[in-house]
């Protein structure tokens, strides 16, 4: 199988706001300086200990500093089920301190975000080796709690584990949870239409 990593950072200083956006669809304002110290080797402090409204399974995945020229950027939400939704930066820019940043479905969430990138394509990996480089300029943009639209088609076992925006000059390197990797030219993965199946992109036969 293929496996996601959720990996996220921000360079911000201590007299900034954050907006943490999670897994769950929630987006939360946080002062940059409410994190304690912490040494190199500590665990760190669980996000609901920041943050008691959050879930003690909620994940971070994006973290956003609120300043006024971020407000003519658009955001894309990425789920594990294969749902986009492209969003203005201006809709995230509420009073209140806890909101709702996208509506999942059951069990479905957030694995990734990003600033919207010109001259790009949305590249899908999914958990069974498919892969998908599709077409993005038919995605609407949409209001902060709407669901987005469908991104790639799976089977009803699969599930996305990379999703990101790359453009014809990139190349990636996909790993088996059994150590197997291949580097493969994004200009060899041909661009289609979104919420099609795409192509194999790893042979996991005997590597579940």
């Amino acid at each position: 199988n293929l496996h996601e990593i959720i990996h996220t950072q921000i360079a911000t200083l201590s007299d900034k706001t954050i907006l943490m956006f999670t897994d769950q669809g929630n987006a939360y304002k946080i002062d940059a300086s409410m994190p304690p110290d912490s040494k190199f080797r500590d665990k760190g402090t669980p996000l609901n200990k920041l943050i008691p409204s959050a879930n003690a399974e909620e994940k971070a995945v994006f973290f956003m500093e609120l300043t006024e020229n971020l407000l003519n950027e658009e955001l894309l939400f990425f789920t594990k089920d294969g749902m986009i939704k492209r969003t203005a930066v201006s809709e995230y820019q509420l009073l209140k301190s806890a909101y709702q940043a996208m509506k999942l479905k059951e069990d479905d969430k957030i694995i990734k975000i990003e600033y919207n990138k010109p001259n790009t394509t949305i590249l899908f990996i999914t958990k069974e080796g498919m892969s998908l480089n599709a077409e993005k300029s038919d995605i609407p943009i949409q209001g902060r709690i709407s669901g987005g639209v469908k991104g790639i088609s799976m089977t009803d076992t699969d599930r996305v584990v990379f999703v990101g925006q790359i453009n014809k000059e990139d190349s990636i390197i996909v790993v088996s949870n059994k150590a197997y990797s291949k580097r493969v030219n994004v200009n060899e993965i041909d661009v289609l239409a979104r919420y099609r199946k795409g192509v194999k992109i790893f042979d996991l036969k005997g590597d579940s």
